[in-house]
């Protein structure tokens, strides 16, 4: 029997996301999965917090574009500064990146209007924005889970969680400014046929290596403790299974996009077979 292909990704955003999809009737991906939305201390109708706040999201998918997907920035004065991050998945291609960062920042605040402190998970880019200072902190606070199935979840959990293990080793010490991995790793199913498993994990760039490793470490143990077939999302983190293979489309696009002096690029992502 042919090797099975199977995908396990987190990544933190403070650990940021990966394989993972918006609402069901949104194939774009544009619109954020249950994202959370602070209910008090709401800025009000033309107040200096929504003109800041109004400043910061125009120019984030701007700055993001030149720094190859990522951006962190605070603007305005306290009590109405704001702090806001915004991230690419790394194993997107460059144009879904794009959409992504401009239908982030345009449309986060039809989902959560009013709100100072909003963590949002799209398909392919992560967007967070606060009154608080958050920045190069994880943040493992567990959202909400959805259960994928499959039909030998015993035999994988056991490769999962070794590979995760590594992944989370290789994300945190990684030299690429991406700060992602990603690995394949061969194990035998419940019936001794071949299988392999793939993965990747990505922190964003403001963390550093064990701020990194607390994030995605946290995420995957709470994510193969709950279902060995339970994909998790926080509001840094999020975690899945697919049995798509992995793949780092995102750095291919930007390879292109160097060849034509476009923008900068991000960096290749090393791949790990064992």
């Amino acid at each position: 029997m042919g090797a099975k292909l199977v995908l396990f990704a987190v990544v933190a955003w403070s650990c940021a996301a990966a394989q993972f999809g918006g609402a069901a009737d949104d194939s774009r991906g544009y619109i954020p999965a249950w994202p959370y939305c602070s209910k008090t201390d709401n800025y009000t109708m033309n107040s200096q917090y929504q003109m800041n706040l109004n400043q910061l999201l125009n120019s984030l998918p701007i700055e993001a574009k030149k720094n190859g997907g990522f951006y962190k920035a605070s603007f305005g004065a306290a009590p109405d500064e704001i702090f806001a991050l915004i991230m690419c998945y790394s194993y997107r291609s460059w144009t879904q990146c794009e959409n992504c960062l401009y239908a982030a920042a345009n449309g986060i605040t039809l989902f959560c209007p009013y709100s100072r402190t909003v963590d949002a998970v799209y398909d392919t880019c992560l967007l967070r924005y606060s009154n608080a200072f958050f920045f190069s902190a994880a943040n493992t606070k567990v959202a909400f889970y959805f259960l994928k199935g499959y039909t030998d979840p015993s035999s994988m959990d056991a490769a999962r969680r070794k590979l995760m293990g590594q992944l989370t080793e290789d994300a945190a010490g990684s030299p690429s400014p991406l700060r992602t991995a990603n690995r394949s790793l061969a194990y035998k199913d419940s019936q001794g046929s071949p299988q392999v498993i793939y993965g990747m994990a990505q922190c964003t760039r403001d963390l550093n290596a064990s701020e990194c490793i607390r994030c995605l470490t946290s995420i995957v143990d709470q994510c193969l403790s709950t279902s060995p077939t339970a994909a998790m999302a926080a509001s840094s983190v999020t975690a899945a299974t697919s049995c798509t293979p992995y793949q780092s489309s995102m750095s291919s696009s930007l390879r292109r996009r160097r060849r034509n002096r476009l923008l900068s690029p991000l960096l290749s992502i090393p791949h790990h077979r064992q």
